[in-house]
Protein backbone atom coordinates (compact mmCIF):
# COMPACT_ATOMS: atom_id res chain seq x y z
CA UNK A 1 0.00 0.00 0.00
CA UNK A 2 1.28 3.55 -0.68
CA UNK A 3 2.20 5.59 2.37
CA UNK A 4 1.51 9.26 2.93
CA UNK A 5 5.06 10.14 3.80
CA UNK A 6 8.15 8.31 5.10
CA UNK A 7 7.66 7.25 8.69
CA UNK A 8 4.07 8.50 8.95
CA UNK A 9 2.64 5.04 9.56
CA UNK A 10 -0.52 5.76 7.55
CA UNK A 11 -1.57 4.84 4.05
CA UNK A 12 -2.75 7.48 1.63
CA UNK A 13 -6.31 6.17 1.83
CA UNK A 14 -6.27 6.14 5.62
CA UNK A 15 -5.16 9.74 5.76
CA UNK A 16 -7.48 10.97 3.03
CA UNK A 17 -10.63 9.19 4.18
CA UNK A 18 -10.15 9.02 7.94
CA UNK A 19 -7.37 11.11 9.52
CA UNK A 20 -8.17 14.41 7.82
CA UNK A 21 -12.00 14.19 8.10
CA UNK A 22 -11.67 13.11 11.76
CA UNK A 23 -10.42 16.58 12.59
CA UNK A 24 -13.68 18.18 11.46
CA UNK A 25 -16.54 15.66 11.51
CA UNK A 26 -18.02 12.90 13.70
CA UNK A 27 -16.29 9.53 13.63
CA UNK A 28 -19.66 7.83 13.13
CA UNK A 29 -20.22 9.76 9.90
CA UNK A 30 -16.77 8.79 8.67
CA UNK A 31 -17.55 5.16 9.51
CA UNK A 32 -20.76 5.35 7.47
CA UNK A 33 -18.87 6.89 4.58
CA UNK A 34 -16.29 4.09 4.40
CA UNK A 35 -18.60 1.26 5.49
CA UNK A 36 -16.97 0.43 8.82
CA UNK A 37 -18.25 0.22 12.41
CA UNK A 38 -17.70 3.48 14.27
CA UNK A 39 -16.60 1.81 17.53
CA UNK A 40 -13.73 -0.05 15.89
CA UNK A 41 -12.75 3.00 13.87
CA UNK A 42 -12.69 5.22 16.94
CA UNK A 43 -10.40 2.78 18.74
CA UNK A 44 -7.94 2.99 15.87
CA UNK A 45 -8.10 6.77 15.77
CA UNK A 46 -7.81 7.16 19.52
CA UNK A 47 -4.77 4.90 19.61
CA UNK A 48 -2.93 6.26 16.57
CA UNK A 49 -4.13 9.77 15.92
CA UNK A 50 -3.73 12.44 18.56
CA UNK A 51 -5.65 15.09 16.61
CA UNK A 52 -8.81 13.03 16.24
CA UNK A 53 -11.76 13.91 18.46
CA UNK A 54 -14.89 11.84 18.70
CA UNK A 55 -17.89 14.06 18.16
CA UNK A 56 -21.55 13.11 18.12
CA UNK A 57 -23.60 15.58 16.14
CA UNK A 58 -26.94 16.48 17.62
CA UNK A 59 -28.94 14.83 14.85
CA UNK A 60 -27.40 11.45 15.60
CA UNK A 61 -28.18 11.77 19.33
CA UNK A 62 -31.74 12.84 18.51
CA UNK A 63 -32.04 9.75 16.33
CA UNK A 64 -31.15 7.59 19.35
CA UNK A 65 -33.79 9.32 21.48
CA UNK A 66 -36.44 9.08 18.77
CA UNK A 67 -35.78 5.37 18.48
CA UNK A 68 -36.22 5.00 22.24
CA UNK A 69 -39.48 6.98 22.25
CA UNK A 70 -40.80 4.95 19.33
CA UNK A 71 -39.94 1.71 21.11
CA UNK A 72 -41.82 2.82 24.23
CA UNK A 73 -44.89 3.75 22.18
CA UNK A 74 -44.96 0.43 20.32
CA UNK A 75 -44.74 -1.55 23.53
CA UNK A 76 -47.36 0.51 25.35
CA UNK A 77 -49.96 0.78 22.59
CA UNK A 78 -50.97 -2.86 23.08
CA UNK A 79 -52.32 -1.93 26.52
CA UNK A 80 -53.25 1.65 25.70
CA UNK A 81 -55.25 1.84 22.42
CA UNK A 82 -55.17 5.65 22.60
CA UNK A 83 -51.55 5.47 21.45
CA UNK A 84 -52.38 3.85 18.12
CA UNK A 85 -51.72 6.07 15.10
CA UNK A 86 -49.67 8.51 17.21
CA UNK A 87 -46.25 7.59 15.90
CA UNK A 88 -45.44 10.96 14.34
CA UNK A 89 -46.91 12.92 17.23
CA UNK A 90 -44.13 11.61 19.45
CA UNK A 91 -41.36 12.26 16.94
CA UNK A 92 -42.14 15.88 16.11
CA UNK A 93 -41.27 18.93 18.14
CA UNK A 94 -44.31 20.81 19.52
CA UNK A 95 -43.78 23.82 17.24
CA UNK A 96 -43.97 21.58 14.16
CA UNK A 97 -47.29 20.00 15.07
CA UNK A 98 -50.46 20.99 13.27
CA UNK A 99 -53.42 22.22 15.31
CA UNK A 100 -55.06 18.80 15.00
CA UNK A 101 -51.89 16.99 16.02
CA UNK A 102 -51.37 19.31 18.96
CA UNK A 103 -54.91 18.64 20.14
CA UNK A 104 -54.37 14.88 19.82
CA UNK A 105 -51.15 15.08 21.81
CA UNK A 106 -52.83 17.05 24.59
CA UNK A 107 -55.34 14.23 25.10
CA UNK A 108 -52.43 11.95 25.97
CA UNK A 109 -50.76 14.29 28.44
CA UNK A 110 -53.00 14.27 31.57
CA UNK A 111 -51.12 12.85 34.56
CA UNK A 112 -54.04 10.56 35.29
CA UNK A 113 -53.13 8.52 32.20
CA UNK A 114 -49.54 8.10 33.38
CA UNK A 115 -48.36 7.12 29.92
CA UNK A 116 -44.75 5.99 29.64
CA UNK A 117 -44.74 7.25 26.06
CA UNK A 118 -45.50 10.78 27.19
CA UNK A 119 -42.80 10.57 29.84
CA UNK A 120 -40.29 9.40 27.21
CA UNK A 121 -41.39 12.21 24.89
CA UNK A 122 -40.84 14.83 27.58
CA UNK A 123 -37.40 13.41 28.35
CA UNK A 124 -36.51 13.71 24.67
CA UNK A 125 -37.70 17.31 24.52
CA UNK A 126 -35.72 18.11 27.65
CA UNK A 127 -32.56 16.68 26.12
CA UNK A 128 -32.94 18.89 23.06
CA UNK A 129 -32.50 21.94 25.28
CA UNK A 130 -28.90 20.83 25.74
CA UNK A 131 -27.97 22.26 22.32
CA UNK A 132 -29.22 25.69 23.37
CA UNK A 133 -26.85 25.86 26.35
CA UNK A 134 -23.63 27.88 26.28
CA UNK A 135 -20.55 25.64 26.30
CA UNK A 136 -19.80 26.34 29.96
CA UNK A 137 -23.26 25.12 31.04
CA UNK A 138 -23.54 22.15 28.69
CA UNK A 139 -22.11 19.50 31.01
CA UNK A 140 -24.04 20.64 34.14
CA UNK A 141 -27.23 20.53 32.08
CA UNK A 142 -26.37 17.08 30.72
CA UNK A 143 -25.70 15.80 34.24
CA UNK A 144 -29.15 16.95 35.39
CA UNK A 145 -30.78 15.28 32.40
CA UNK A 146 -28.84 12.09 32.98
CA UNK A 147 -29.99 11.94 36.60
CA UNK A 148 -33.61 12.14 35.43
CA UNK A 149 -33.51 9.71 32.50
CA UNK A 150 -32.23 6.54 34.25
CA UNK A 151 -34.74 7.11 37.07
CA UNK A 152 -37.66 7.33 34.64
CA UNK A 153 -38.32 3.56 34.92
CA UNK A 154 -38.78 3.50 31.14
CA UNK A 155 -36.48 0.77 29.87
CA UNK A 156 -35.71 2.08 26.32
CA UNK A 157 -34.98 5.52 27.77
CA UNK A 158 -32.70 4.00 30.40
CA UNK A 159 -30.83 2.11 27.68
CA UNK A 160 -30.55 5.29 25.64
CA UNK A 161 -29.20 7.14 28.68
CA UNK A 162 -26.52 4.48 29.09
CA UNK A 163 -25.48 4.98 25.48
CA UNK A 164 -25.29 8.73 26.02
CA UNK A 165 -23.23 8.19 29.15
CA UNK A 166 -20.88 5.93 27.18
CA UNK A 167 -20.33 8.69 24.61
CA UNK A 168 -20.46 11.55 27.10
CA UNK A 169 -17.34 13.40 25.97
CA UNK A 170 -18.17 12.89 22.31
CA UNK A 171 -21.49 14.68 22.84
CA UNK A 172 -19.84 17.55 24.72
CA UNK A 173 -17.20 17.86 22.01
CA UNK A 174 -19.96 19.14 19.74
CA UNK A 175 -19.88 22.46 21.58
CA UNK A 176 -16.32 23.00 20.33
CA UNK A 177 -16.52 21.47 16.85
CA UNK A 178 -20.19 22.28 16.01
CA UNK A 179 -19.99 19.60 13.33
CA UNK A 180 -23.01 18.33 11.43
CA UNK A 181 -23.93 16.14 8.50
CA UNK A 182 -23.27 18.95 6.06
CA UNK A 183 -19.51 18.49 6.38
CA UNK A 184 -19.74 14.82 5.59
CA UNK A 185 -22.06 15.40 2.66
CA UNK A 186 -19.75 18.08 1.31
CA UNK A 187 -16.67 15.84 1.49
CA UNK A 188 -18.55 12.92 -0.01
CA UNK A 189 -19.88 15.03 -2.89
CA UNK A 190 -16.41 16.42 -3.55
CA UNK A 191 -14.86 12.93 -3.70
CA UNK A 192 -17.63 11.63 -5.97
CA UNK A 193 -17.16 14.64 -8.28
CA UNK A 194 -13.41 13.99 -8.45
CA UNK A 195 -14.06 10.35 -9.35
CA UNK A 196 -16.70 11.14 -11.95
CA UNK A 197 -14.64 13.86 -13.61
CA UNK A 198 -12.06 11.38 -14.90
CA UNK A 199 -14.33 8.33 -15.21
CA UNK A 200 -12.09 6.57 -12.71
CA UNK A 201 -8.33 6.57 -12.15
CA UNK A 202 -5.66 4.09 -13.13
CA UNK A 203 -4.13 3.97 -9.65
CA UNK A 204 -5.17 4.85 -6.11
CA UNK A 205 -2.27 7.32 -5.91
CA UNK A 206 -3.70 9.40 -8.76
CA UNK A 207 -7.13 9.40 -7.14
CA UNK A 208 -5.79 10.53 -3.76
CA UNK A 209 -3.64 13.18 -5.41
CA UNK A 210 -6.70 14.62 -7.14
CA UNK A 211 -8.64 14.65 -3.87
CA UNK A 212 -5.85 16.62 -2.25
CA UNK A 213 -5.61 18.91 -5.28
CA UNK A 214 -9.33 19.72 -5.36
CA UNK A 215 -9.91 19.97 -1.59
CA UNK A 216 -6.62 21.68 -0.71
CA UNK A 217 -7.73 25.05 -2.12
CA UNK A 218 -4.30 25.56 -3.62
CA UNK A 219 -3.50 28.88 -5.25
CA UNK A 220 -1.78 28.40 -8.60
CA UNK A 221 -1.80 32.04 -9.66
CA UNK A 222 1.57 33.40 -10.67
CA UNK A 223 3.10 36.20 -8.58
CA UNK A 224 2.67 39.62 -10.08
Amino acid sequence: MPWTRPGSGFTLLFEAYIVIPAQAMPVKRIAELIGEHDTGLWRVLKYYVGVARLTFDKFHVLELLNTAVGSVRRQEQHERPKLKHTRYLCLKNPERLSAHQRSSLETLCPRSLNLKTVKAYRIRLAFQELWEQPPALAEPFLKKWYFWAPHSRVKPIKQCAKTIKKHWQGILNWFQSLVNNGIREGINSMIEAVKAKAWGYRTVEYFITMIYLISGKLNFSLPT
